[in-house]
């Protein structure tokens, strides 16, 4: 039976001061070997499925219509420059999201629902945020350490969020092209 390779995330479209951060951590790091990543990909990753049967697909979309209709819209803000990897051996560079029930609530109630027809997400603990970079190399290691630290506590971008996303992802050689497969809209009703 063929698979596809999903996950659910909340897309997330950068205003002028998230691209403009974007832009001065790359003039920071020319002399890297950084990947950046395409904004048309930025998301707030809620649960990364791995191969799921294309058969299981439309009980999923279900699922995610259930769940999007139990919450309500809500904002979240961006805070602060993080890695995964230590300071001196980065790997992927991220923007922070300030903590919030409403998330950790979607979250929570997703995991459920997606346990509640057998489908595992990958993953242990949540760690939510946005990836920006793949990191490859450092030509300079403190002045990495430098402009990461610079960056941490650093207010980016708030923004309400309205939906959330199933996606295919397809692995291709310049990187992965994602592809909506169905969308779920919170709740407006106050």
């Amino acid at each position: 039976m063929p698979h596809k390779r999903l996950f659910i995330a909340i897309p997330w479209q950068a205003n002028t001061i998230f691209e403009s951060k974007i832009k001065t951590l790359q003039a920071y790091c020319t002399r890297d070997l950084i990947r950046w990543e395409r904004p048309d990909h930025y998301h707030l990753t809620l649960a990364f499925l791995g191969g799921v049967e294309e058969s299981r697909i439309p009980l999923l979309q279900d699922t995610l219509q259930k769940v999007a209709q139990q919450h309500k819209v809500f904002d979240l803000q961006i805070k602060g420059l993080r890695q995964f990897g230590s300071s001196y051996n980065s790997k992927v560079l991220w923007f922070g999201i300030e903590p919030s029930e409403a998330l950790e609530n979607l979250h929570h109630d997703l995991i459920s629902a997606l346990r509640d027809i057998n489908i595992r997400p990958f993953g242990h603990t949540y760690i939510p945020h946005i990836s920006i970079a793949r990191v490859k190399k450092i030509a300079d290691r403190r002045f990495f350490k430098k402009v990461m630290e610079s960056q941490q506590d650093k207010d980016i971008q708030k923004a309400q969020i309205t939906e959330i996303v199933l996606f295919e992802s397809i692995l291709e050689s310049k990187g992965a092209k994602h592809i909506v497969l169905d969308r779920g809209c919170l709740d407006y009703a106050q």
